[in-house]
């Protein structure tokens, strides 16, 4: 079996060896490999000589999803209980147990921690200062600057000389890329704290985001007379559009109107042609048909 544990640990040792400066020859190192993945190497002359690990990753120390060493009884009684099958008691062992399994909120323990602060925040007794400043680091570095701004905020709240959460905050808002409120925590850093070693580089920090800040806008103004200019032009096109539609509409109501006057006086040509306009004489003897009182009528 030593050979099994030696090729599963061998992509752990490769990843150490050239990344140190010191030679690790004669030398004699445990590994302690702490993350999602977790495992406990021992290293002689660079080469691996035990490992945590068993057969499968899912033995040794307990991961972020996986459960670690079991007493094998634990496995066997679970599936009893609950009925399940070996795939499923598998998945659970590999992807529900571990840091997840044991805190029921996270395989990552900034998630814990985060959820452990919101807790601290609660309890009367807390640090509320500290619980924020850490709050905001853990937040930090899980990439929700956000969260790291309000925690820092609320650090410097509770204690407006707490430039270490002055500095930290200036860090988050500049990865939000909130370049002014940056810039003032930064300035003001330095106003209070000129000998701090990190001095040159933040001065080179506000430099940059002076120059950056100025960019923005310029580049805003610019933005701003473009729109106006294709505002402007899109509104003389429109008025332009308009105004053929109107001469279009004008000459397609002429053609109409020209249209029904043409028909108007065919029709009436056509019904002047079938008009008959001579007088026709009375048949002779009949006048003898009508009543003398009506005679003077027809005259």
């Amino acid at each position: 079996m030593h050979k099994y544990f030696k090729d599963l640990s061998g992509l752990k040792v490769k990843y150490i060896g050239p990344n140190q400066t010191i030679k690790l020859k004669d030398l004699k190192i445990v590994s302690c490999h702490l993350g999602q993945g977790a495992s406990i190497c021992a290293i002689q002359n660079g080469e691996s000589v035990e490992t945590s690990m068993g057969l499968t990753p899912l033995g040794g120390i307990p991961m972020g999803t996986r459960s670690g060493d079991l007493d094998p009884s634990v496995v066997t009684y679970i599936m009893d209980k609950e009925n399940l099958s070996p795939k499923e008691m598998e998945t659970i062992l590999n992807k529900k147990s571990g840091l997840l399994g044991v805190s029921g909120i996270s395989a990552d323990n900034r998630d814990i921690e985060l959820e452990a602060f919101e807790k601290g925040m609660n309890s009367p007794l807390s640090n509320k200062k500290v619980l924020s400043f850490n709050q905001g680091n853990v937040a930090y570095s899980a990439g929700d600057y956000k969260k790291a701004e309000t925690s820092f905020s609320l650090a410097l709240a509770a204690s407006p000389t707490f430039y270490e959460a002055l500095l930290n905050r200036a860090n988050a808002r500049l990865m939000s890329q909130k370049y002014p409120e940056a810039l003032e925590d930064y300035k003001k850093y330095i106003t209070v704290l000129p000998d701090d070693p990190q001095e040159p580089e933040i001065r080179r920090l506000i430099a940059y985001l002076e120059g950056e800040i100025q960019r923005i806008q310029e580049e805003a103004i610019r933005f701003a007379e473009e729109q106006k200019r294709l505002e402007e032009e899109n509104a003389r096109m429109q008025a332009e559009l308009a105004r053929q539609q109107a001469e279009r509409e004008a000459a397609e109501a002429e053609l109409r109107a020209a249209e029904a006057e043409r028909r108007r006086k065919l029709l009436e040509d056509v019904a002047n042609s079938l008009q008959q306009t001579d007088t026709v004489n009375m048949t002779a003897g009949a006048e003898d048909v009508l009543e003398y009182d009506y005679e003077s009528e027809l005259e």
